[in-house]
């Protein structure tokens, strides 16, 4: 997702997504390269040299190169312009984004709570400034507006996720492991990790935990992809780090013919669940489509072997 929002020049978004990956994963060099750059994009050259040397001591030679020739970004691309009728919260809360995009967090800050001060319910808008509360260090108000979006949606992981963080930043161990079971059981790996961390026997997704891609998986193979990606945005929100969420990514570059992000979507879907035969059906897809013959047979053979039903399957 955080490259997504990249090629958007939603650089705030994509720091935040791409912040969490490498707090989880520090030792994925990928993602601190994409760090790196995304940070660089924000003009913030000294946290972009931090992820470029890590990246850089890993072996990305990208991130060496970009680490010998530390400039800023060119002049970045005209703000986007706010397609909100002025004085609703929409506005207040699209603007906030505009403003998070320029690194201008306390106006975003302004923005996000006058949104909320005209519609309590606006979610996003609860979770964003709850989030600006958070990078303030005001911990007790973010988790004031993470709580807020919670009464209105129950089963947003992202919230319940950010909720916990907030809670352990406090020192509070207690509900911030309980916080964390509530994200993990809605998919979010990161929270299983962390509650499993605190003595939680919880487990990815739970009960009824699973998201459910079907609607996303439809659209993209009637290829309305625009669609598509409004809801893939809310499932990343809601289920951020679930196997189920990076197939339907998977699939989604795939229809797009990028099969580079499809295959790093893929892998992160099969490092989750790796007997997950939908996974393994795609990957033979993707190799017969870049011509990689025998990778292409290996996938769909143990695709086969995991219940995938095609005549192709090895009689």
């Amino acid at each position: 997702m955080a490259e997504i929002y990249n090629s958007e020049s939603k650089y705030q978004d994509a720091a935040q997504y791409i912040t969490k990956v490498v707090t989880h994963k520090p030792n994925f060099a990928g993602a601190l390269d994409l760090a790196g750059v995304i940070y660089k994009n924000l003009g913030n050259m000294e946290k972009a040299k931090e992820y470029f040397q890590k990246a850089c001591d890993m072996g990305v030679k990208a991130s060496c190169t970009d680490l010998n020739s530390q400039k800023a970004p060119a002049k970045a691309k005209p703000a986007m312009k706010n397609p909100f009728k002025e004085g609703t919260a929409d506005y207040y809360y699209q603007q906030g984004k505009i403003y998070q995009s320029q690194a201008k967090y306390d106006d975003a800050l302004v923005a996000f709570e006058q949104a909320v001060s005209i519609d309590p319910k606006h979610i996003k808008a609860l979770e964003e400034a709850g989030y600006e509360w958070s990078m303030k260090g005001d911990y007790e108000k973010a988790i004031e507006y993470y709580k807020k979006g919670l009464d209105v949606n129950k089963k947003n992981g992202n919230l319940w996720d950010r909720l916990g963080l907030a809670y352990n930043s406090l020192g509070n161990s207690e509900e911030a492991k309980k916080a964390f079971e509530q994200a993990c059981k809605l998919g979010v790996q990161a929270s299983c990790n962390d509650a499993q961390a605190m003595g939680s026997s919880v487990t990815l997704g739970g009960k009824g935990g699973a998201p459910d891609i079907s609607d996303i998986l439809k659209l993209i193979s009637d290829g309305e992809l625009n669609k598509a990606d409004e809801q893939l945005k809310e499932l990343i929100n809601n289920s951020p780090n679930h196997y189920l969420t990076y197939y339907a990514f998977a699939e989604y570059f795939y229809k797009m013919k990028d099969y580079d992000f499809a295959l790093m979507h893929l892998k992160k879907s099969m490092d989750l669940f790796p007997t997950y035969y939908q996974s393994w059906a795609l990957m033979g897809k993707i190799y017969t489509d870049t011509k990689k013959p025998k990778e292409a047979k290996d996938a769909l053979n143990k695709a086969c072997k995991l219940g995938y039903k095609s005549e192709s399957c090895p009689k």
